[in-house]
């Protein structure tokens, strides 16, 4: 992901806070504490970078929070490619999901349920409910919880996180039965509302807590979330006055970025392949094991064949966005880039507010030596995608191509806006206004951006 080193610093601060006594130890608010515990994940886990996985997630998260108690909460959803059973809440509406997870579940509802339980951890304050609420978020502690979730071991980071408490820190993660009940209720009832089956969530703990008694190590969500029969048995009986259908059918998309999951975690593209084909010839009328072979060839650099099996889901279903993209995709690896332009213009008339498909397009036409229409293109999307430092970074090198440069330092200032870095933003906008052939426009503009965040940047309370 674009911009992931913009706080190497936090990391060595981490390791020197727990040493010295200083303003480490002074709290954060919620929404501070949660941008400092994004910068530490970020350093730490390695994070999905494919935008069709990114914005499916978003999209599914957004969806079940706007059914929840707390449908304005700001919150911020992604996706860690690690073949990882597990998902976590951090402070400020931060909710990650390990690719393990997406892969575990068998339907929509099943990995919808494990968000609506990770946000109900949010929505009911159990962060903080679980300390003071103005002593717990501390940048030591912020970096304990971080550890905890890379270890992928409840019990160490549970022991990890108690000995720094020991060590003064007034933040320890409540895991209790108490929450873990709150956050079933909720998570369920979400669930429910958000129009998934509310049986999900206790069908998927059953077949993951039958899984690891053939395991040797259960999975980090059995430890970080303990699975009894009890808990499974409270959650089907709130479940039942929720159900009020027969059938929850998973989405389209939900199979599609599943497939596209495997495919980034499979280590041994052969294997992958074996299996891809097994599975697609025991049900070839299958859309998602039909899009897991193409992609199981195409890492096996089968090419041809993998283009065949996509446009054949291209035909069978003109209307999804995913198959043409995923032709430009593959057009493009294989630097065949009048293809993947055809391709990429198929997906956009099908979807022209699809993010994957509006970052892909430009990236495209970028790399075919057209700035101009790059530039025309995202412009239409500054406000839409006004939140993403990739779309930002895009747009910068759009202009800087199109030889202007005043615009492309004022983009990629927002590029560090989007990602929280008001300092860098700055620099950018102090490089914007050294550009010579300013009109009074672009004056005006570099200005009033330079004073608003010179006002954030130099404010006692916001600046550390």
């Amino acid at each position: 992901m674009l911009l992931r080193q913009l706080s190497k610093f936090v990391i060595s601060t981490i390791l020197l806070s727990s040493a010295a006594p200083s303003t480490q130890a002074t709290p954060f608010s919620d929404q501070e504490a949660g941008k400092t515990f994004f910068n530490m994940v970020q350093q730490q886990l390695p994070l999905a970078s494919d935008a069709i996985i990114n914005d499916y997630i978003q999209t599914l998260g957004y969806r079940l929070v706007s059914h929840s108690d707390a449908p304005t909460r700001p919150f911020h959803f992604f996706v860690i490619q690690q073949d990882v059973i597990n998902a976590f809440a951090g402070p400020g509406g931060y909710v990650g999901v390990f690719g393990g997870l997406i892969n575990a579940t068998q339907t929509e509802s099943e990995l919808a349920s494990v968000m609506a339980h990770e946000i109900a951890h949010v929505t009911q304050d159990h962060l903080q409910r679980g300390e003071d609420k103005t002593k717990n978020l501390t940048l030591p502690a912020l970096a304990a919880m971080v550890a905890a979730i890379a270890t992928g071991n409840g019990a160490i980071a549970a022991g990890g996180i108690s000995s720094i408490a020991a060590g003064g820190i007034q933040y320890q993660i409540n895991n209790t039965r108490t929450f873990e009940e709150e956050a079933d209720s909720m998570g369920i009832q979400t669930l429910a509302r958000a129009g998934f089956n509310p049986y999900a969530m206790a069908n998927f703990f059953k077949r993951l807590l039958e899984q690891s008694r053939y395991d040797s190590t259960p999975p980090p969500m059995l430890l970080d979330h303990p699975v009894t029969q009890e808990r499974i048995a409270l959650a089907e009986e709130r479940a039942k006055p929720l159900a009020t259908k027969k059938d929850y059918p998973s989405s389209t998309k939900y199979y599609l970025a599943k497939a596209r999951m495997q495919y980034f975690l499979a280590k041994d593209a052969k294997h992958f392949l074996s299996q891809a084909t097994a599975s697609y010839q025991k049900n070839p009328s299958d859309v998602y094991q039909k899009y897991l072979l193409a992609l199981a060839e195409f890492k096996s650099r089968q090419y041809e064949s993998s283009s065949t099996l996509l446009k054949e889901l291209m035909q069978s279903d003109p209307n999804e966005v995913i198959y043409p993209y995923s032709l430009a995709q593959a057009n493009f690896l294989q630097k065949k880039y009048s293809e993947a332009k055809q391709y990429i213009q198929q997906a956009y008339a099908l979807d022209n507010d699809y993010y994957p498909t509006v970052i892909f397009y430009g990236l495209i036409l970028l790399r075919d030596h057209h700035p101009k229409d790059a530039v025309k293109l995202l412009e239409q999307y500054q406000v839409t995608f006004a939140d993403s430092p990739d779309f930002w970074v895009l747009l910068s090198k759009a202009y800087a191509d199109d030889h202007n440069l005043i615009y492309a330092y004022l983009a990629r200032a927002k590029a560090y806006l989007a990602a929280d870095d008001t300092r860098n933003a700055l620099i950018q906008i102090n490089m914007a206004e050294q550009q010579t052939g300013q009109t009074a426009y672009t004056k005006s503009l570099i200005q009033a951006e330079k004073i608003r965040l010179q006002k954030i940047v130099y404010s006692p309370k916001l600046s550390n």
